[in-house]
């Protein structure tokens, strides 16, 4: 008996979307940049900065050919944000993820510029590319070019936001020229260095974020990561603080001794290479009991 061509044309479908789905790693990567251009206050007691927050899944098998493949976005942000390192707080105070969904959230694709005069901060966002020439990437369909020339008229104007009122304030291009002329730049090294300490659900690495994306219950990003499954030791940190971190002592505690029965089961030298890249992890796991 011969299968209908419809049929046969079902089940490929059904082998290609599956073999799509297992291209990509289970395993989430998370990033943050700074960008260029991030400067004090005037008494260099608070930093203005522009942060690109990312998290993907790497490619694997044949999605990695011809050229290494393209990663899986699972979460892709942008904001600028006030960050005082006396206090270690930071606070968001603009967020330009739809220009991110435009040119994408790459350090490289955006031209930040930054003024911290007094009580306010002078910004002024666009992509390093042409409008024009961005637009003509790709295919796009007409209202995906809408929504593109919307983002593009938005952010061809300049602002400031008030920290005393918190509010939000369009400048014209003179006003944003002849007000920004004061700044004293960042160390961009020194400052990852210090957001880096940071929960990195404050820097928009939010696991509930990723969620929305890829559905991945909080029992698999819990077992990656007391197992060091997953090489993101950002991932991690944002495991342990937004999921671990909340979890009652009885399930902290139950964590614990997988985690002792896992090094014990392990032959050396691997049980020594689990527990040296482990052992901070279960040392702040113990100060939750």
């Amino acid at each position: 008996m011969k299968k209908s061509p419809g049929k046969n044309l079902y089940i490929v479908l059904v082998v290609v979307l599956l073999l799509t789905n297992a291209c990509y790693s289970e395993y989430v990567t998370m990033r943050f940049d700074s960008h260029h251009g991030a400067c004090w206050d005037r008494d260099s007691t608070k930093v203005a900065v522009v942060i690109s927050s990312q998290a993907w899944r790497a490619p694997e098998g044949i999605a990695r050919f011809p050229d290494g493949g393209q990663v899986k976005r699972v979460l892709r942000k942008v904001a600028m944000y006030i960050f005082d390192p006396g206090q270690m707080e930071i606070q968001k105070v603009a967020d330009f993820t739809d220009l991110a969904e435009v040119i994408g959230s790459n350090r490289s694709s955006w031209d930040s510029n930054i003024a911290f005069n007094d009580s306010r901060i002078y910004y002024h966002v666009n992509p390093v590319h042409d409008w024009d020439f961005l637009l003509g990437m790709g295919r796009r369909t007409e209202e995906d070019s809408i929504r593109f020339r919307e983002v593009q008229a938005k952010y061809s104007n300049y602002f400031a936001y008030d920290m005393e009122n918190g509010e939000k304030i369009r400048l014209e291009p003179e006003e944003y020229h002849d007000a920004s002329k004061f700044f004293q730049r960042t160390n961009l090294t020194w400052l990852n260095e210090q957001l880096r300490e940071l929960p990195k659900a404050d820097i928009g690495l939010r696991i509930r974020d990723v969620q929305q994306n890829y559905s991945r219950h909080d029992g698999h990003f819990i077992e990656e990561t007391i197992y060091m499954e997953n090489g993101s030791v950002l991932t991690r940190q944002a495991v342990f603080e937004q999921i671990i971190a909340h979890l009652e002592k009885e399930q902290i505690q139950d964590l614990l001794d997988k985690m002792a029965r896992h090094k014990n089961r392990l032959k050396e030298p691997e049980s020594e290479r689990y527990w040296r890249r482990a052992e901070g992890l279960y040392r702040k796991m113990e100060e939750l009991l």
